[in-house]
Formats: C-alpha cells, structure tokens, sequence
C-alpha cells in the first residue's frame, strides 16, 4: 500500500513539473511584447590600406594587427596579394563592444617593409535605440595609410585674419593632436588617426604678419590635428574664438583661419568718447569719439547740433534758433578720431547745465583699409541696428553733451 503511493506521488510531481515548463515555454514563445530590442554585443571594423602618398593598395609582406589587452589578434581578412583588385582590404570581426563611453579601446598597428610604423587607437562604441530592434553587429570603416620611410612631416604655417581681411597679430594658438579615431574628430571621416608621436598641446602666438608656424618635428605624418584661436582682441576689436582640424602630411599646406566679430553692428565701433562717463560736462560742447580701426566718409561729415533749454529744443548756429551752420565731424591725421565742435555764439540762450544733442550725420563711415565693402555704420541716428556701438558701455555712442551756461 505504501508502495503505491509512493510511486503515485512521484507521477504526479514529474506531471507538475513538466507542467510548468510547458507553460512558461509557451509564454516565452508568445510574449513578443516582453523584449524587442537587441544589443548589439560585438563590432567589426574594416577598411583599405594604402599607400599616404599614391592612394595605391598594399600587399606583400603588410601585416595589421588588433591588440586587446594581452591579445595580439590577426586580422579575419587582409589581401596582400599583389595581383588582387582588392589589395590592402583587411577586416577584424568579434570585436568587443565599449558601453561606457570610452572604457574599451583598442590599438591598431599596420607594419611593411618600405613603410613608417603605424599606430592607432579606436573604440567601437554601441549606443543603445531605445525598444526599437538593432543589429547585432555593429560594422565601422577605418582606412589606414602608411608613409614611406624618410618621409617627414612638413611644417604647418597657420594665418589668422580678422574679418576684413587684415591680418591679426599676437592671437594665441593651441595646436592639439586627435588620438581617439571616432569618426567626429576625424576631418576626413573614415581614415584612422596614428597616435604615435607627439601628444603634447603646442602653443603658438601669431606674428605681426598673422602667421605662427608649427615645426614639423614636432608633428606626426597622417595625424589629425584641431587649431584652437583664443578669444583676443585686435585693433580694439574683439574677435571670438575659432578652431579648424586638418590632416598632417609632408607638404606644408597652410591652415587659414578668419575670425568673427563679437561686436554688434559689425567690425567698426568705439574704442573711446568724451561723453561716456556719465556727468561728464563739457563748456563748449565738444564731442571726441575714437575708432577702432581708421576709418574715411563717405562724404563731408555733417550733422545737427541742438540745445535743450528752458525754451526746448533748438539749433545751434551763428543766429539764434537757426540751422546756417550744421556741424562738421573732423577726422584726425591717423582717422581713428573724429571731433564735432558746434558754433554756439553769444546771442545763444542757454541755462545751467543744458545738455547738447546731435543729430543724424549726413555721412556714413568705411573702414579705410576696406572702403570698397558695403559695411558701414553712421552716428547719432540713435538707431542701434547701424550707429557705432560704444565698447565702454555696450549701448550706441551717446549724442549728448552736458555744457556748462553761456
């Protein structure tokens, strides 16, 4: 009798179980909404190597090598033979994905007889879409390009301009090397970066002709390199900071830079005016405002000066009231000064501490080392999309002029 029940009890615990399996079998096979996306878990990277100077494949005697940790791996695919149409191409498959923003990265190195030693380091990066389905192999292009022995990098001449053209001296440089291949920091996208050599930030200043030239010696053929201008001031003009990323090779292909203004209305403005300290008072009225840059008129600076007085707005002129002497804006010898005097005569009224305005030039300003451009602003318009920004108080050039009474 025991027996039996034994063995019912064992029938019906093999009959639970399998049971169960079917069951949660069953619900994995149809839950199609428990998990769709995959991971992707394994790269691989591939491309041609050629030679730097001809574009030409290489085979023979090449060997490319992918070095993880303590893993010396060979290449899956690498054509070598010299009659092949698809000599130089390589591929390494499995690769080890990074997930952390940079925590797996690899070297590359390319070697043949004839050639400079190359080196590189990469990262295959996966980045995760959400629920959506991904492949489950991530695949990258990295072409590789091999210098001759004896080949040296060239020195690299770096002009910088502001932006008129004229060259801008004592601009500081950084000069940096791009060592990590993501295609982002690469200028030519697919072409792998060599890391060995210099790694190191130069710094440069440019001279007075806007030029600073990087030594050669101090540059790895093939590599990607990023020029970083600093903010910097010239001619009383700031000029904002700039970058250009180029590829180091033997010939000495310069890197033009022009920088923008950070000025508003353009590159003209003033550097200096006789009225900018608030309660600034002036006897005869005179207003000074100093340039930037040189500058020419179009034509004969002419303007409208009025005082404020007890009676209102009036003219300043050789009789009371009247408009027969508008005032004339005069450049100095070097043309970053400009000077409006008014004619105020005796018969003038005037109260204690009435305050002087000018209005509208008749003429606009050029700069004068570019008067053919279109540029070009005007004073005492009060209108801030083209009257001359003043650089003390960040607003336009006050036309007003406290005077003492006559």
């Amino acid at each position: 009798m025991k027996k039996v029940s034994m063995l019912g009890l064992v029938f019906a615990v093999v009959s639970l179980l399998g049971c169960g399996s079917k069951t949660t079998n069953n619900n994995t096979t149809n839950s199609g909404t428990a998990s769709n996306y995959l991971q992707p878990t394994t790269g691989t990277l591939q491309g041609k190597i050629m030679d730097a100077v001809t574009g030409a494949g290489i085979g023979g005697d090449l060997q490319v090598f992918l070095i993880q940790g303590i893993t010396d791996r060979g290449p899956d695919k690498l054509i070598t033979g010299t009659n092949d149409p698809l000599i130089g191409e390589y591929a390494f498959a499995n690769i080890p994905l990074d997930f952390n923003l940079g925590e797996i990265t690899y070297k590359i190195v390319a070697v043949k007889t004839g050639y400079q030693r190359f080196e590189a380091n990469y990262t295959l990066t996966s980045t995760p879409t959400g629920t959506s389905i991904a492949d489950t192999v991530i695949n990258k292009i990295g072409n590789i390009y091999l210098f001759p022995d004896g080949l040296l990098a060239g020195d690299k001449k770096i002009y910088v301009y502001d932006p008129n053209g004229l060259p801008v001296s004592n601009a500081d440089i950084v000069v940096q090397q791009n060592i990590v291949n993501n295609t982002a920091l690469s200028p030519t996208g697919d072409r792998l970066n060599p890391t060995a050599g210099l790694y190191a930030s130069i710094s440069l200043t440019t001279n007075q002709n806007g030029v600073a030239t990087v030594p050669g010696t101090n540059l790895v053929l093939g590599g990607a390199y990023t020029v970083y201008i600093a903010e910097t001031t010239f001619n009383g003009e700031i000029l904002a900071a700039n970058t250009a990323t180029y590829i180091e090779s033997s010939s000495n292909v310069p890197t033009i830079i022009h920088l923008a203004s950070e000025t508003a209305n353009g590159t003209l403005f003033a550097t200096a005016a006789s009225n900018q300290l608030p309660g600034t008072i002036t006897a005869s009225g005179v207003l000074t405002v100093t340039f930037n840059q040189s500058v020419v008129t179009s034509a004969t600076m002419t303007c409208t000066a009025r005082i404020a007085a007890g009676n209102g707005l009036f003219t300043v002129g050789t009789n009371t009231q009247s408009a027969t002497a508008p005032v004339v804006g005069v450049l100095d010898s070097t043309g970053t000064m400009m000077t409006f005097a008014p004619l105020i005569t005796a018969g003038t009224v005037t109260t204690p501490g009435s305050t002087l305005q000018y209005d509208t030039c008749q003429a606009t300003l050029l700069l004068k080392t570019s008067q053919s451009q279109p540029s070009h602003s005007t004073l005492f318009t009060n209108n801030p999309a083209t009257d001359i920004i003043d650089i003390y108080t960040g607003a336009i050039v006050d036309r007003r002029v406290q005077l003492l009474n006559y």
